[in-house]
C-alpha cells in the first residue's frame, strides 16, 4: 500500500511550485517581460527568486520526506512536511512584502527539513 500521508504532502508541494510558476507567468505578462529575460521589474524578479528557491529546496525535501516516512514514522514525516509547506508559503508571502520578511518562513522550512533528515538518520540507525 502506498503511504498516503507523504503522498498528500508531495501533492501539496507540487501544487505550491506550480502556483508559484503560474504567478511568474502572470507577472511576465503584466510587466511585458518575455522569456528568457529574468530581469526588468523587481516584482517579477522576486517572484522568479521565490519560485526557483522553492524548486531548489524540494530537491532535498522530497527524498527526506519519503525516506523519513518509510524508515522512521509516516506520521512524524507528515507533520514535518506540513511544517515545510507552511514555511515555504510564509517565505513566499514574506519575501513578496520585503526581502527581510522572508527569514521566518525560511527558518521554519529549514528546521522542518532538518527534522526530516534527523528522523531519516534515526530510521537508518534502528
Amino acid at each position: 500500500m502506498v503511504a498516503q500521508l507523504p503522498a498528500i504532502i508531495t501533492v501539496l508541494a507540487v501544487v505550491l511550485v506550480i502556483s508559484l510558476g503560474i504567478r511568474v507567468s502572470l507577472l511576465r505578462g503584466k510587466y511585458k517581460i518575455d522569456p528568457p529575460a529574468m530581469t526588468g521589474n523587481p516584482v517579477l524578479e522576486t517572484a522568479i527568486r521565490i519560485h526557483a528557491n522553492t524548486v531548489e529546496a524540494m530537491v532535498v525535501f522530497l527524498p527526506m520526506l519519503w525516506l523519513g516516512a518509510m524508515l522512521y514514522s509516516e506520521t512524524i514525516a507528515f507533520y514535518l512536511g506540513i511544517g515545510w509547506l507552511v514555511g515555504r508559503v510564509a517565505y513566499a508571502v514574506g519575501f513578496t512584502m520585503s526581502p527581510a520578511k522572508r527569514i521566518p518562513g525560511f527558518a521554519i522550512a529549514i528546521l522542518s527539513g532538518l527534522g526530516l533528515v534527523i528522523i531519516t538518520i534515526m530510521g537508518l540507525a534502528m
